[in-house]
C-alpha cells in the first residue's frame, strides 16, 4: 500500500469547512510538506494549491478565511524559502496575499516577507526583491504599507540607496493617512538601516513632513523616538550627540 501523496492530503483539508482546526493544523504542516515532495513539486503541486485555495481570477475567493490566509503567510518564510528553493515563487504569492484588508494578515506576511529577504543573497534581493517592492508600492494601500514594513530590510542589501530613499519620500506623502503614518512609524528603524548622510540628505525632510502632518504631541513622542535613535546609531558612524541634538533641536521646539 501507496503513502497517500501529502498534496492530496493537504487538498482535502483544504475543502474541509468543518474543522478549521484541523485545517490550519495541516497548513502548519506547509514545510513538512515541502521538504517530503521535494523543490520539484512543490513548484508544480503545492504552489498551484495554495494559489486556487486562496484566488479566483486573481482575486481573493470570498470563501477562503482570515486564518488560512494568516497561516499560509507565516509558513512562507526562509526555512519553507530554503526547502522550496524556488525564491520568486515564494515572493509573489506573499505579495498577492499582502492586498489583504486584514491588519493580522499584512503583519503576518510582512515578517515573512523580512525574514526572506534578510536570508536572500544582494545578487536575489536586486533581481527578486526589488521589483516586488516597486510593484508593491503601485498596489493598493495594504501593499503600500507593506512597501514600508520591508523598506528597511531591503534597503542595506541594495547598492542604490539615495534611489530607495527617494522612493520613500513618495510613502511620505501617500495620498492615504494611514500609509503616511505607518511611514513616520518606521521611521527608526529606517535610521538604523542607513548611514550618517542620512539626516542631511532625507531625515530631516522626512521629520519636516511629520512635524506639519502629525498633532504636535504625537508628533513630539515619533520624534523624541526618532532623535534617540539617531544619537544611538549614528555615534557609532562618527557624529556627536551633541551634533545631532543641535540637528533636531528645531523640530522639538516646533511641537512643544
Amino acid at each position: 500500500m501507496t503513502d497517500p501523496d501529502p498534496v492530496e492530503v493537504l487538498e482535502e483539508s483544504l475543502k474541509d469547512d468543518s474543522n478549521t482546526a484541523e485545517r490550519l493544523k495541516t497548513i502548519g504542516h506547509l514545510k513538512v510538506i515541502a521538504k517530503v515532495i521535494g523543490p520539484e513539486k512543490t513548484k508544480n503541486n503545492l504552489f498551484p494549491l495554495l494559489h486556487r485555495h486562496c484566488f479566483k481570477d486573481d482575486r481573493f475567493r470570498r470563501d477562503v478565511s482570515e486564518e488560512d490566509l494568516t497561516e499560509i503567510a507565516r509558513c512562507l518564510d526562509s526555512e519553507f524559502l530554503k526547502i522550496a528553493q524556488t525564491e520568486k515563487i515564494v515572493l509573489d504569492l506573499l505579495e498577492k496575499i499582502s492586498a489583504a484588508e486584514e491588519t493580522v494578515i499584512r503583519d503576518c506576511v510582512g515578517e515573512s516577507l523580512c525574514d526572506c529577504l534578510n536570508s536572500m543573497s544582494k545578487a536575489s534581493v536586486k533581481k527578486v526583491g526589488l521589483p516586488l517592492f516597486k510593484r508593491l508600492m503601485d498596489g493598493v494601500f495594504g501593499q503600500r504599507i507593506m512597501a514600508i514594513n520591508i523598506f528597511s530590510t531591503l534597503l542595506p542589501k541594495l547598492e542604490k540607496k539615495k534611489e530607495m530613499l527617494d522612493l520613500y519620500k513618495k510613502l511620505i506623502r501617500d495620498e492615504m493617512p494611514m500609509v503616511r503614518s505607518n511611514a513616520f512609524r518606521k521611521l527608526p528603524e529606517l535610521v538604523e538601516a542607513c548611514d550618517s548622510k542620512f539626516y542631511m540628505s532625507h531625515c530631516r525632510l522626512f521629520l519636516h513632513h511629520l512635524s506639519n502632518e502629525v498633532s504636535p504631541g504625537l508628533a513630539k513622542l515619533s520624534l523624541v523616538k526618532i532623535i534617540l535613535t539617531l544619537i544611538k546609531t549614528q555615534s557609532k558612524q562618527g557624529v556627536s550627540p551633541e551634533e545631532i541634538q543641535q540637528r533636531t533641536w528645531t523640530w522639538l521646539e516646533k511641537n512643544r
